[in-house]
């Protein structure tokens, strides 16, 4: 039974790739190119630092892109939602008495997102940019939860929608959670892949019918 529960953020708790990828195209667009959204999207997928090296060296894109980016990125998500089964699953795992806790690359603005959509109350701690931990899949900030918060490694479930998500936990020596929304990713490191969150309340231990 797991008793800590850590999220990546983009693809995960929020469906944020869509906005990402429209922001991304966008930007490039801006400066006179046109990329495919489909490879925008998978490339994203890997990581956005693997996005941005392609663009550069496809392009020639300049240090200040990713800037320009952010802020045309950062302006969409004024109205981005979570997963619809998200909410209800941050909270049963919170009033179970068990923890959420966030672990992202991207900045503080995870936070205000959370906050935004009412579920930062259900977050006992929070791992962003700002932190300067070394990327996925270095295992460096989830070792410093796991130690910050007294964890037992049996006990925690990282989820992500990203392989580097699952090397991560592997590399924490902890169990990782694959989500595959769309069903065309693989990921044969992961202890569980789902395809709904609704299939974490099983595996968490909970009772859905209870927190309803």
């Amino acid at each position: 039974m797991y008793y800590h529960i850590i999220w990546d953020f983009d693809g995960t708790l929020f469906d944020t790739y869509p906005l990402m990828t429209i922001a991304f195209a966008k930007t490039l667009e801006t400066e006179g190119y046109s990329e495919n959204p489909a490879q925008i999207m998978e490339l994203m997928k890997v990581s956005e630092l693997h996005l941005l090296e392609y663009c550069k060296n496809k392009y020639g894109t300049e240090e200040d892109f990713k800037y320009r980016y952010d802020r045309i990125r950062k302006e969409m998500y004024k109205n981005i939602r979570p997963f619809p089964e998200i909410p209800g699953i941050c909270k049963a795992i919170y009033l179970s008495g068990k923890m959420n806790y966030l672990y992202t690359h991207r900045s503080h603005s995870a936070i205000d997102i959370l906050k935004n959509n009412n579920l930062h109350i259900y977050f006992k701690d929070f791992i962003t940019r700002e932190n300067h931990f070394k990327r996925k899949p270095a295992p460096d900030a989830l070792l410093y939860l796991i130690e910050e918060h007294r964890m037992n490694k049996d006990e925690i479930l990282m989820i992500g929608d990203r392989t580097i998500d699952i090397l991560a936990a592997k590399n924490a020596g902890i169990k990782g959670c694959y989500f595959n929304e769309d069903r065309t990713g693989k990921c044969d490191l992961a202890d569980y892949t789902i395809y709904d969150f609704k299939e974490l309340y099983e595996i968490i231990g909970l009772n859905k019918l209870q927190y309803l």
